[in-house]
């Protein structure tokens, strides 16, 4: 409470270039993006600390983790009996025991970081936006329903409030371990990462395409919630009026085509995301299966090592995962 109750002091009236634009026609823009930022750089020592922790976690899962995967494995091939190979085991275990546990503290460190460095920001951002609506002339509010103003402050801000305390963790996260994978699979075999190289602009060009159809339903579906709750609000706020011309059964049939709409829009997300995410996953695993198979082959002509196709596929493993999560943030920001 003390942190919140701080806010006001801390932004210093940064809302003096906004009091022209209203909550109600506000749209996305490069200027509301550098506000937003300008919010967020307060935050900057914590969000350092932890792209820090996350470079930290991201390096030990991907760089380091996989190549004591793949030492493991050999220590553990038939025909490498002996006590150089014991004593190889041995050092492997425990050097996977203290990467998972750096692993561990740095992705902890990582998730309170962002998260509670999110949580500072759409605060800020509410009572900015509270602010903005108080400075609105007299006429504004007579136009403008009551219910509208409290869904913009209430269910806008909290989708963008998931989007900074988690998605923007979950991006910077998996972008660095989609990147890292890569490096480390063309130092493991350039031939496997070759022919993966096939699935990325597949799952490129199918996140553009959702991305693009998403938002535009997104902003439809918020604006007939905003409705369905400035109908709700206005008729609660005159009931004795309904009652008195019996219209009860008049709002609630506008309130139910409202809601029809919603539902609708709300379809229309549900079947793209699903469509979305089945494509995304086959291409996932069909990447997989061409990975185990072509380096099989190459594990037989002698090309690399069990180990290193070990390590080939957990990296393997942590691409699909950031490919599939990096999509669906995509294009919750698109």
């Amino acid at each position: 409470a003390a942190g919140y109750a701080s806010l006001d002091e801390e932004h210093g009236g940064a809302t003096n270039g906004s009091e022209s634009e209203t909550p109600q026609t506000a749209k996305p823009s490069k200027e509301g993006l550098s506000f937003i930022f300008s919010l967020a750089m307060q935050e900057r020592a914590r969000l350092c600390a932890g792209f820090v922790c996350l470079c930290i976690a991201v390096g030990s899962q991907v760089l380091v983790l996989p190549q004591i995967f793949a030492h493991l494995i050999d220590s553990m091939t038939p025909g490498t009996a002996g006590e150089a190979s014991r004593l190889a085991l041995t050092h492997a275990v425990q050097q996977m025991i203290i990467c998972v546990a750096i692993f561990a503290v740095a992705s902890t460190l990582r998730a309170y970081f962002f998260m509670y460095s999110g949580e500072r920001v759409v605060a800020r951002l509410r009572n900015e936006i509270y602010r903005a609506v108080l400075r609105q002339e007299i006429a504004f509010f007579d136009t403008t329903r009551t219910g509208e103003l409290m869904s913009r402050l209430g269910s806008d801000t909290a989708v963008l409030q998931e989007a900074a305390t988690t998605s923007i963790s979950t991006l910077l996260r998996y972008v660095i371990q989609i990147l890292g994978s890569v490096g480390l699979m063309v130092h493991l075999s350039w031939r496997l990462s070759a022919a993966m190289g096939i699935a990325v602009p597949l799952v490129a060009g199918i996140t553009v395409v959702y991305a693009r159809f998403i938002k535009r339903v997104r902003k439809q579906f918020q604006d007939a919630l905003a409705e369905a709750s400035g109908h709700a609000e206005e008729t609660f706020g005159n009931m004795r009026t309904v009652r008195a011309f019996t219209g009860e059964g008049r709002a609630a049939r506008a309130y139910e085509n409202c809601l029809g709409r919603t539902l609708h829009l709300g379809w229309q997300q549900s079947t793209a995301s699903a469509v979305f995410q089945g494509l995304v996953v086959s291409l996932v695993y069909s990447l997989i299966v061409m990975v185990l198979g072509y380096g099989g082959m190459l594990v037989q002509k002698g090309a690399m090592s069990l180990g290193q196709l070990t390590a080939f596929f957990y990296v393997t493993m942590q691409i699909a995962v950031g490919l599939v999560f990096v999509s669906s943030v995509f294009a919750q920001f698109a």
